[in-house]
Order: C-alpha cells, then structure tokens, then sequence
C-alpha cells in the first residue's frame, strides 16, 4: 500500500507544498493526561516553503491511498527550528485544545486560568460538565461517574475544595484519585476510566488482535510480579471530623501501598485506592513495531496471539507513535499488561 497524507495550516491546504519536502512527520499519542505531540521535520534546501507562525493551527490526516486517510486531529505550532547542514525546518506542535485559543463554539478557553471555588453535593459528571460548558467543549463522561448512590464512584460528593488551581489541574487531579482520564480532544473534554481506548476524535475505540505476521518485531519484558496485595487511603469524614482509611484488595497480608495526601469522601478514596493497587502492580511490558496504522490510539486494548507463552496476553498501549518518512509509514507501541 501507499502511504499518503494530507496537511492544511489555518485552514488552508499546505499538501502540495509539503509532500516533496517532507522528510519526516510524526506523531506521539500518550495516554493518561499527558499532552500528544507532532513534529515535521522539512527540506528546507532553498527557502521555499512559507515559515509558519507559532500558534498556528495545523489539521492532519494520515493514512493510504488505497484505503483512505484518518483524521489525526488539530495542532497547535509551539515552535520552528532551522538549521544545516543540510538545511532542514522542524516544526514541532501540541494537540490544539490544550492551547489558549477560541474553540469552535467562540468561548475562551481558559481552562489553565487559576480559579477558587467549592464544589458541594455535585456528581463527578456534573462538574465535568459544567467545566466543559464554561470553556466550550463538548463533555465526553462513562456513565460510571454520573449516577449512583453511596459508596458508588457516581454518587454525589459531599464537598471538593478547588484552590488557586486551573480548571484542568482540578480535573486532572480528581481523575487521578477516581483512577480515570481527564483530556482535551479536539472539541470534546473526555473523562472516562483509564486505560479506555480513544481516538483523536474522543471516540471509543475496539481492541486490536496481533499476530506475528502483522508486527515487524516485538519485546516483552516481564519485570518482579505484583508484591502489593492492598492499597489503602484516607479520606475525611464529615459527620465525626476526623480521617479515615479504606482498604481495596486483600483484607490481610502485606504489603500494602498507600495513596498519599486525603480524599474528599469516602467513594473517593476507595476509588484512589483501586487505581494505586492497579498501578503498582503492572509488572509487564510491550514494544512492538509495525506497518503503519493511523487507527491505533493510546488505551488501546491489545492482543497478542500465536507469540510464546508469556508473551499472548492483552496489553493497554501506553504510547502509540506514528512515523512517515522516505522509508515508508510505520506505528511503534509502547503497553502494558
């Protein structure tokens, strides 16, 4: 198959200009808050092509020619780079919503701007969506963290303190102690269960079957097992005033890890507990490479089958890298069990 590509830069097509210039493109999609990256790095042999401005919006679809293109969503120009020999420009960029740009509904997004405020008697969901609103995005929740009843992880919660602390700090930290996601996708603000497979659109995506055939060459690396048996943490109780602890996993034994600082509730903790233990105890590792496929996605689920035992299991890729170059268009992952 052919590797093919489009690029528009503030909306106007740069493909023509771009395609005899390219020397590479590529494209990091990191689970977990962390932001995705791009970097294009262009013949610049005779100044022909137009420097960007940084802030600049650029629009990616990577794919074939014979079985089309995939969006790979927008991104903001953090910075150019020019140098020699040979002469050559970098253009390196982040995922477009984590900038400081109107979306496409003409709100501001200001959602790294400090805010004071306390959250009380209010749904995770709720403030997700209450968030995403105030800056334009679509909110994206699992059904998980919108309803429920005591100690379930969608009931309300009693009171959540946000001080001095950009609205997407908050979330963030709030996904981290009910083991989800909180991120910026395109128009979309996503909070779900972490590790849940999204592709740049914020759309779920299906798991992928690999086979030996269809990786170039793969690792796995099996690290000391799980030790942890439990986690505990903290949280502070309203009705007596004091701080208790909750345990998820193993009732007895040892060790046990403990999530630091003080939950706002109970739910909450026993939520910090589950993802911590989960955490900690994630002992395998994954690297693959293969022909390119704009489809994979970081929190991709990922099946191996037909490799050796203790290799075929089902793995969550951590970060999924997509390169084109004069070589040919291939997808490197990094996972774990």
């Amino acid at each position: 198959m052919t590797p093919d590509f489009t690029i528009a830069a503030d909306d106007i097509d740069a493909t023509a200009t771009i395609r005899d210039r390219l020397i590479s493109m590529t494209i990091t999609d990191n689970a977990g808050n962390l932001s995705d990256s791009l970097q294009l790095v262009l013949d610049d042999r005779d100044h022909a092509i137009a420097l960007p401005r940084t802030g600049a919006e650029l629009s990616i679809s990577l794919g074939y020619k014979e079985t089309g293109l995939v969006d790979m969503g927008k991104w903001t120009v953090d910075s150019i780079e020019m140098m020699s020999s040979p002469q050559t420009m970098t253009i390196s960029a982040h995922a477009a919503n984590l900038s400081s740009t109107a979306t496409k509904s003409g709100k501001a997004n200001t959602l790294r701007e400090p805010k004071t405020r306390a959250w009380d008697n209010i749904s995770i969901a709720d403030i997700v969506i209450s968030i995403a609103e105030t800056h334009g995005y679509t909110p994206r929740v699992a059904a998980k963290y919108a309803t429920g009843s005591p100690p379930m992880i969608g009931a309300p919660v009693q009171h959540i303190d946000q001080h001095n602390e950009s609205d997407l700090n908050f979330l963030t930290r709030i996904a981290k102690q009910y083991g989800a996601v909180c991120k910026p996708i395109r128009d979309f603000l996503i909070f779900v269960e972490k590790n849940t497979p999204l592709s740049v659109t914020g759309r779920v995506l299906d798991g992928v079957n690999l086979t030996p055939k269809l990786v170039s060459n793969w690792r796995v690396s099996i690290h000391e097992r799980g030790k942890y048996v439990a986690a505990t943490a903290y949280y502070h109780d309203t009705a007596t005033a004091s701080r208790l602890q909750v345990r998820v996993g193993s009732v007895a034994g040892s060790p046990i890890t403990t999530v630091i600082g003080t939950c706002a509730d109970k739910q909450a903790a026993i939520a910090a507990a589950d993802a911590r233990l989960k955490a900690v105890n994630r002992v395998t590792s994954l690297h693959a490479s293969m022909q390119g496929n704009a489809l994979l996605a970081s929190g991709t689920p990922i099946s191996l089958s037909g490799f050796r035992q203790g290799a075929d299991m089902t793995y969550t890729a951590e970060t999924v890298t997509h390169t084109l170059n004069k070589q040919g268009f291939v997808t490197k992952l990094d996972g774990k069990a």
